[in-house]
């Protein structure tokens, strides 16, 4: 387990979560957990998914900078489906891809508590940014989404973008430094910006 520090006032792979129980103290009842930097591993991800599946103490969650990848990156997004307490959710840098988005869509949809959902320097692409537009049509409460430095093209910055223009709640949407979005999209995209 990576040694998290709390700051606050108080395709599927079959991998075995490390130690839920270690974890469970860890999250005591802090209200902000920041675990940048941890070494987080998946299993230890797959541990922190079961934990905030009930949680009812974290509002902000911070897990930069880590390894839970696909399988518990996936894992946690998973849980926040059924997670009523959490506001912001970080998971930068933590090597999450397309694979993960189907839930995150999910996720999305599902869960009316989330304001923030910060996704930074991962391995999404177009793909995943479609499947997260289609899922912003249905929510009605995230405010911010990073996406900035991932491979989004143009198919899935102008589908967010046609999304934002529209969308009741969100407010910010980063798509910085996709290298793969076009010269002409990037310019819609920062006049979008400007404008929201």
């Amino acid at each position: 387990m990576g040694n998290g520090s709390s700051s606050g006032k108080g395709g599927v792979v079959a991998a075995k979560p490390a130690d839920v129980n270690k974890w469970r103290e860890t999250f005591g009842d802090e209200d902000d957990l920041d675990f940048t930097g941890n070494d987080i591993t998946v299993q230890d991800g797959l541990a922190i998914a079961e934990i905030i599946k009930d949680n009812t103490t974290v509002e902000e969650l911070n897990l930069t900078y880590n390894y839970t990848e696909d399988v518990g990156g996936g894992a946690i997004l998973n849980a926040m489906k059924t997670n009523s307490n959490i506001t912001t959710l970080v998971l930068a840098w933590n090597k999450i891809s397309d694979k993960s988005m189907g839930v995150a869509a999910e996720m999305i949809e599902q869960n009316s508590t989330l304001t923030e959902l910060n996704l930074r320097k991962n391995n999404i692409g177009d793909e995943g940014a479609l499947l997260l537009a289609k899922a912003l049509q249905s929510n009605s409460t995230l405010e911010t989404l990073d996406l900035q430095e991932n491979k989004i093209g143009d198919k899935g910055a102008l589908a967010l973008l046609d999304v934002l223009k529209n969308h009741k709640t969100l407010s910010s949407l980063n798509l910085d430094q996709n290298t793969k979005i076009s010269a002409d999209v990037f310019k819609s995209y920062t006049a979008t910006k400007g404008g929201a």
